[in-house]
């Protein structure tokens, strides 16, 4: 089977959803969330579909208006499972991940920008 090159993995061929763009809300409180939702016309061109990645567990902001979003943990969750996981290294792996998936035309701002959430991470204390 062909490997589909334009479009994101997930939706069916011809989904008008299909330019992708990426925004990451992370780090910000639910005030700020819902201010970026606003405006989010700002942010996208005619065209495309904004995806939100967000690092709140509240999804209810977005499924309530049928948006697109994607989670990654919050810092005080990757604390609470530190010497679990290597966190740098899992959100690495999860980012490229939802490139794969989404495909996204390009990546937008308006909370902490992915690579610095990422470069926040730390990695997993080694055993002794």
């Amino acid at each position: 089977m062909a490997k589909k090159e334009s479009g994101p993995a997930v939706l069916p061929e011809g989904d008008p959803r299909r330019l992708i763009v990426f925004v990451s809300l992370l780090e910000l409180d639910r005030e700020a969330r819902l201010a970026a939702l606003e405006r989010g016309a700002e942010i996208i061109a005619a065209g495309q579909t904004p995806l939100f990645i967000t690092d709140d567990p509240d999804f209810s902001i977005f499924a309530t208006r049928g948006l697109l979003y994607e989670y990654l943990p919050p810092p005080a969750e990757q604390k609470r499972h530190g010497a679990v996981m290597k966190w740098d290294q899992h959100l690495v792996m999860k980012l490229r991940l939802l490139m794969e998936k989404w495909r996204p035309v390009r990546v937008e701002s308006v909370g902490t920008p992915l690579e610095a959430f990422i470069a926040k991470a730390k990695p997993a204390a080694t055993a002794r």
